[in-house]
């Protein structure tokens, strides 16, 4: 591939440093990322490795393999169905009854500007059309709103014309969080959107006559659900957060709207989060329900559903009763209610709500309410308990269900003896948060959003089976490759089940350490989503934390825990022992411990950072503490700060950290740290960057350079996961993630803030990047991606520095690489590793 030459040169204000400014590929000056004729950013091959999962296996109350989460499921002709998952694309099989599924990614490489899907429907006047459309499904959410923003660019609407083959971006405006897509005919499709990224309540419908070549917005009010009577051709719109005009019908094809919700009573005084809708075309006239998890505006803690229906044509609703107190079982509104009228039942409705309260099969009419799992199946497996969307299989009558864990199909649905089958096969779309990477053996440990903390087995394919470790919602994930063998770390949210596992499937070892169960009990000890550790570079042993004191013998503070050679138990683990005492109300929410300090091994190294400021203690001056501001001030993490009974309450909170750190292994004065900005969760404000700093944080200088512009978002770039990977004798490459990808730069004068994202859309896709980093023994570069499972990049002191030869001579084509002595990071600044 040629490089795409620079079309201007500009001078940063700090850095006096050349940036490059791409062309942009199509007319007007518009581009998408992944556009094959012309890129924003220069990217050139990598060698970027997938490596899974496809599925995992493990998660309790199942023999039957998950998957990552999937927003919405639309069934095309014959076996074929598509999937919308919510961070990770459009993905495809052909034989939906297959053993396992073979299930194909079909937007890489793709001309589209976005991957985090939320709506997806076939044309039924012609099923060779396709449309797809982006928003925030994710669970993973960061504010306190339905605009969670942990995911990639809402980029608007694309269409495929060959059933899946191909794909373009239409004309919809960007930054719209679409939530339905109602085909009409041949060129007519009506699409609906619950907000727009940088107005949580702007929201609304459009109308294209032309397939997307222009719209025509004809309703101006949030929308999450849009449902057409087949019989009459009426469309009709669910408005959350509305009691009053819930509903709305329209007769011309989307073209004028009304209110059709009168009668409608929402119970409690509460309103609906995200309303759903369904149609009985198997009556006559069609029946309308309208369901909905639902909150009151004052707690948001507070829930209960309700589900409503109307025969059409008449003037009365009437509530479904019958069933249990609410369907949302884990008081969090934000997850999903799913509703589907049998095709040719008259009375039977499918339901699907969460955390336990999940997949019902209802008799309407007689407001009888059956549990479709335990004993009205023949094997007792149930499907994964946070529910999205339902569609029917109409080649063998069987219901289709999207979850937190990918695809189900329960068999003979309409009654009891049927059974429910994960039909995820080799799909890999997980949404990762970390990975680390065991060089000993090639193989990861990852922690997954609402998936667990994975690990798969040693040397084994991209599309193969991982394995549930740590049951919870995966985070953070750490590796000690100078053990032997190594050992993997990970947790699930708030520290909890901290473990470390030694040895390979089925054999290996689990440990876990007392951190959450015996020394920091108290739920306010570890507040955060995401809560931080990290393995102390130089010692590997030594396992460092921060707690929050809630008591005078235990003051908030780094603590930092002593695992030996030898532990086979919790009672082998030394601690907690305080490091250093943090004086409230400093937080932190990521650290870094161990280092190089003037060329010497220095394990006594210690970098914490909050929003505000960096806490960096070295061998430096005797080891004192020096506390800098950071350059901007960056956002809090929501945390769980309403109780009841001592226990936090489910809610709204971060899933994710707001804030990256990155020391240099070579020298720990040499610090990075980039963020979401302060107003970023509350209303996509501020602006976004990346800061170095070569004296321990007292210094900044500003790096993004054309960073932003590189990443081709059109919102927010979210940059994160920033990593130091130091070659002697060169220079220090620097490594992010954003929402569309790996970039990399240099801390050298002449490189600073030039960016390139490391390998193009078809080696590495368009994906979201929380984390990096990098396995210096086996010289590997390692990302869990936000919604595409586990990347590698081997070899990877000659692709950096194959990426900055391509920098300088702009061009992709330069001679390989020819590999200098001692030019990875293992013989210089690392313990070297036990035989």
């Amino acid at each position: 591939m040629a490089f795409v030459p620079p079309t201007k040169l500009f001078i940063t204000l700090t850095l006096l440093a050349a940036v490059w400014v791409w062309a942009a590929a199509a007319a007007g000056g518009s581009v998408t990322p992944c556009s094959a004729q012309g890129q924003p950013y220069t990217a050139c091959a990598a060698s970027w490795k997938h490596k899974g999962p496809g599925t995992y296996v493990g998660f309790p109350g199942t023999d039957q393999a998950n998957a990552g989460a999937i927003q919405v499921v639309a069934k095309g002709p014959g076996s074929d169905v598509m999937v919308g998952s919510v961070n990770g694309g459009i993905w495809k099989t052909t034989d939906i009854y297959a053993k396992r599924p073979a299930w194909e990614p079909v937007l890489d490489g793709q001309p589209i500007s976005c991957g985090s899907i939320s709506a997806l429907a076939y044309a039924p006047a012609n099923n060779s059309i396709v449309y797809g459309g982006c928003g925030g499904s994710t669970s993973s959410e960061m504010g306190t709103d339905w605009n969670v923003l942990n995911n990639g660019d809402w980029g608007g609407v694309m269409i495929s014309t060959d059933a899946g083959k191909s794909w373009s971006m239409t004309k919809f405006p960007t930054n719209f969080y679409v939530t339905g897509i109602v085909p009409v005919g041949q060129s007519t499709v009506i699409v609906s959107a619950r907000s727009n990224f940088f107005s949580a309540n702007d929201g609304g419908i459009w109308v294209t006559k032309d397939k997307g070549n222009s719209w025509v917005r004809t309703f101006q009010r949030p929308v999450f659900f849009l449902e057409r009577d087949s019989q009459t051709g009426t469309v009709y719109a669910a408005v959350p957060f509305s009691r009053d005009d819930s509903v709305w019908q329209s007769k011309d094809d989307g073209g004028s709207w009304e209110n059709y919700s009168t009668g409608l009573d929402w119970s409690g005084g509460r309103q609906p989060f995200y309303p759903c809708l369904a149609i009985s075309t198997a009556n006559k006239p069609a029946v309308l329900f309208v369901g909905a998890l639902t909150v009151n505006p004052n707690n948001p803690t507070d829930t209960l559903s309700d589900i409503f229906w109307r025969k059409l044509g008449s003037d009365k609703w009437t509530r479904l009763s019958g069933g249990p107190h609410k369907l949302d079982g884990d008081g969090m509104p934000k997850d999903r209610m799913a509703l589907l009228a049998d095709p040719a039942e008259t009375d039977t409705l499918y339901v699907a709500g969460n955390g336990g309260n999940f997949v019902y099969r209802v008799n309407w009419k007689e407001n009888k309410w059956t549990d479709m799992w335990k004993s009205d199946t023949t094997n007792g497996v149930a499907p994964h308990a946070d529910c999205r969307n339902y569609a029917w299989e109409s080649e063998r009558d069987s219901l289709l269900l999207v979850t937190d864990g990918g695809i189900w199909m329960r068999k003979k649905p309409r009654g009891p003896g049927g059974v429910w089958i994960g039909v995820n096969g080799d799909i890999a779309e997980m949404e990762f948060y970390t990975a680390a990477w065991d060089g000993r053996l090639n193989r990861w440990i990852g922690g997954a959003q609402d998936n667990c903390v994975q690990i798969a087995a040693s040397n084994v394919g991209p599309r193969s089976v991982s394995h549930c470790r740590v049951f919870g919602d995966g985070t953070l994930t750490a590796a000690d490759n100078r053990h032997n063998p190594s050992r993997m770390y990970g947790c699930t949210q708030f520290l909890g089940g901290l473990s470390f596992f030694e040895g390979d499937y089925p054999g290996w070892k689990k440990v876990v350490l007392p951190i959450d169960t015996e020394w920091f009990k108290d739920p306010r000890n570890l507040p955060f989503f995401a809560h931080p550790f990290a393995l102390n570079s130089q010692d590997p042993n030594r396992l460092v934390f921060w707690a929050n004191g809630t008591e005078a013998s235990r003051p908030s503070g780094f603590y930092e825990a002593y695992i030996p050679d030898n532990a086979t138990s919790s009672k082998d683990i030394q601690g907690p022992k305080l490091l250093l005492k943090t004086p409230p109300p400093t937080s932190i929410y990521t650290l870094v411990a161990g280092g190089y300090t003037n060329g010497l091994s220095d394990p006594n190294v210690l970098v914490g950072m909050n929003g505000t400021h960096l806490l960096h203690k070295s061998s430096t001056l005797n080891g004192k503490l020096f506390v800098h501001k950071l350059p901007q001030r960056f956002a809090e993490p929501i945390i769980l700060n309403q109780y009841k009974g001592g226990q936090a309450v489910l809610g709204p909170l971060s899933h994710w950290k707001t804030v990256s750190l990155a020391v240099s292994p070579a020298d720990s004065q040499t610090v990075a740290v980039t963020g979401w900005p302060e107003t970023l969760l509350v209303n996509a404000d501020g602006s976004e960057g990346v800061w170095l700093s070569s004296n321990g944080g007292k210094n900044w200088i500003q790096i993004t350079g054309n960073l932003i512009e590189a990443s081709g978002t059109v919102a927010r770039a979210r940059p994160a996961g920033i990593l130091f990977v130091p070659i002697p004798g060169v220079s220090t490459a620097i490594l992010i993630g954003t929402v569309t990808g790996v970039f990399v730069s240099w801390t050298d004068v002449a490189h600073r803030g030039l960016w390139s994202r490391l390998g193009l859309c078809s080696d590495f896709p368009l994906v979201v990047v929380p984390t990096i980093s990098y396995e210096h023994y086996s010289d590997t570069i390692v990302v869990g991606s936000l919604g595409r499972g586990v990347y590698t990049l081997h070899a990877a002191t000659q692709e950096l520095l194959k990426s900055r030869e391509q920098q300088d001579k702009s061009t992709c084509v330069v001679p390989p690489y020819i590999p200098r002595e001692n030019n990875t990071l293992a013989a210089a600044y690392f313990p070297p590793q036990e035989e």
